[in-house]
């Protein structure tokens, strides 16, 4: 099975996917933005096919050795697309849940100072336009739930 955690920054996809992965059993949790690592040097923009590119492979390799997989990521429509197209060839389960908290709630410091840019592009995820975040799957507002609440509404849709 495949658990594709989409939302704007600051919407709660780490922290959620991190609880999901110890809740399922032989599930690795794969941090999409964490691939950027290796080329942090150059730009987002530029890193970003390359990144999802690495997500499928790793995911590949995993559910070839039996392993459930969730990925999250801040996806666009056609990063969403280029995952889906990839990764039905493996023949598993694949779900899709947005998290999307209220605009006001996606601004505000949940865990983490925000900077100028994180508040920029959290207004141009909600906005229209190229860093829209489709809302793609399960759609689950975040703004009043706990981590722990959002998990048990996953668990329930995956099962």
């Amino acid at each position: 099975m495949i658990v594709i955690i989409n939302g704007s920054r600051n919407s709660g996809k780490s922290t959620v996917a991190t609880l999901l992965a110890k809740r399922l059993p032989k599930t690795a949790h794969v941090e999409i933005d964490l691939l950027r690592e290796f080329l942090r040097k150059y730009h987002l923009e530029l890193t970003i096919p390359i990144n999802l590119e690495n997500a499928v492979s790793i995911t590949q390799n995993l559910v070839k050795k039996k392993y459930n997989v969730i990925l999250n990521y801040c996806l666009r429509e056609k990063d969403l697309n280029y995952l889906m197209q990839n990764l039905r060839k493996l023949k598993t389960s694949i779900f899709t849940i947005t998290l999307k908290p209220s605009l006001k709630v996606a601004l505000s410091n949940r865990g983490r100072i925000l900077s100028k840019n994180d508040k920029t592009r959290i207004k141009e995820q909600y906005g229209k336009g190229l860093h829209h975040i489709p809302e793609a799957g399960l759609v689950v507002d975040s703004s009043n739930k706990s981590p722990a609440d959002i998990v048990k509404i996953i668990a329930s849709y995956i099962s």
